[in-house]
C-alpha cells in the first residue's frame, strides 16, 4: 500500500515537473515559523517608522501655526458672553496629554506581554499602531484648530487683561491689547486637543482590552468590560475638565472625543479583528492563518497545491488528484 502511494506521489511529481524530495516536502503540512524582532524585521517596517516619525514632526511644527481669525464682533455683543470665561489654569497640563495617551496603553500592553498573553511581534505592532494613532489625531487636531479659529470661552480675558475694554477693526477683527496674553492660543478652541489626544490614546487601549478580555464572548462577566472602558472614561473625564476649566465649549469637547475615538478604532482595526467576532484579540494576520485552509506550495514560479476538505496533504497526493484533474 505504501508503494503504492509513493509511486503516485511520483507521477504527480512528474507531472509538475519538480524532483522527489520536493515531493516529499508537498506532500507534508507547510508550518509557519511566527515572525521574531530581528533584522529582517526590523529592514521590514523601516518605512513604518519613518512615517511615524514624520508624522511626529509635523505635529511639533502644527504648535507654532498660526490659527484663522475671523470676524468676532458686529454692531453687537450677542456673542461676547461666549468668550467672556474667566481665564483659569489647567487641571490637566499640556505636557501630560500625550504622556497619558501614550504610556497609558504602553503600560497595558507590557502588563499583557509579562504575563505571557502577548508576543513580542504582537508587543511591537500594538505599540507601532499606538504612537501613529496619537501623532495622526493629534496633527488632525492642529490642522482644524487654525482653520476654524474659533476663540475660547476666555478669549475676552486673554484678549483684554486686567478688564480692558474690547476693541475691533473695521472688518469686525479682535484688535487685542499690547499687554494680551497669547491671543493666538486663544483662537485654538475647536476641536479640543486634550480630549481628542487623550480618547485616541485611551480609546485605543479599550478597544485593546475589550479585545483581550474577550468582553463580548457571551459569557456573564461585567468585571471584564468594566475594567476595558475604564480608560475610556479616563479621556472622557479629561474632556469635562476642559469645560470646568473654560477652555472649550461643549461642541469642542463633544467633537474632539468623537475624533479622537474614531482614528482609535481606524487604527486598532488595521492589525486587530472586530472586538464583537470570534477572533476578538487576536492579530487579524493570525486569525486569517487559523481559519485558512492548508496551503501547500513550493516556489511560487512553479505550482500551489490546495486541500479544499482539509484532508492531510500526503493522502490528498496518494489518492491522485491535482485540482479536479485525477492523474
Amino acid at each position: 500500500m505504501t508503494d503504492r502511494r509513493e509511486l503516485k506521489i511520483r507521477r504527480a511529481s512528474s507531472q509538475l515537473g519538480i524532483s522527489k524530495s520536493e515531493s516529499v516536502k508537498l506532500a507534508l503540512p507547510v508550518q509557519q515559523q511566527p515572525p521574531t524582532l530581528g533584522r529582517h524585521f526590523v529592514r521590514a517596517h523601516v518605512a513604518q517608522y519613518a512615517v511615524v516619525i514624520a508624522l511626529i514632526w509635523l505635529l511639533a511644527l502644527s504648535e507654532r501655526w498660526t490659527p484663522f481669525h475671523h470676524a468676532l464682533y458686529h454692531n453687537g455683543d450677542l456673542e461676547m458672553w461666549r468668550y467672556s470665561y474667566p481665564l483659569r489654569q489647567n487641571h490637566v497640563p499640556a505636557w501630560a496629554v500625550p504622556c497619558i495617551s501614550v504610556f497609558t496603553p504602553v503600560l497595558c500592553i507590557l502588563g499583557f506581554a509579562a504575563v505571557g498573553r502577548v508576543g513580542r511581534v504582537e508587543v511591537h505592532h500594538a505599540c507601532l499602531l499606538l504612537v501613529a494613532c496619537v501623532a495622526s489625531c493629534g496633527l488632525v487636531t492642529n490642522w482644524i484648530k487654525i482653520n476654524v479659529g474659533r476663540p475660547r470661552p476666555h478669549f475676552v480675558h486673554r484678549c483684554w487683561p486686567d478688564g480692558l475694554p474690547p476693541a475691533f477693526t473695521a472688518e469686525g477683527l479682535p484688535d487685542c491689547a499690547a499687554s494680551a496674553i497669547n491671543p493666538g492660543e486663544g483662537l485654538k478652541s475647536f476641536p479640543s486637543g486634550h480630549t481628542s489626544w487623550s480618547t485616541s490614546g485611551l480609546g485605543y487601549t479599550t478597544f485593546w482590552l475589550l479585545g483581550k478580555l474577550r468582553c463580548f464572548d457571551g459569557q456573564a462577566q461585567p468585571t471584564r468590560f468594566i475594567v476595558a472602558v475604564i480608560p475610556l472614561l479616563g479621556a472622557l473625564w479629561i474632556g469635562m475638565s476642559r469645560l470646568q476649566d473654560h477652555w472649550h465649549h461643549v461642541e469642542d469637547v463633544a467633537c474632539g472625543f468623537l475624533l479622537g475615538l474614531l482614528i482609535a478604532f481606524c487604527f486598532y482595526r488595521q492589525i486587530y479583528p472586530s472586538v464583537l467576532g470570534p477572533h476578538a484579540g487576536q492579530l487579524t494576520a493570525t486569525a486569517r492563518q487559523a481559519g485558512s485552509k492548508v496551503s501547500l506550495s513550493t516556489s511560487p514560479s512553479r505550482v500551489s497545491l490546495l486541500n479544499r476538505n482539509g484532508e492531510a496533504a500526503e493522502q490528498y497526493l496518494a489518492a491522485g488528484y491535482l485540482g479536479d484533474e485525477q492523474v
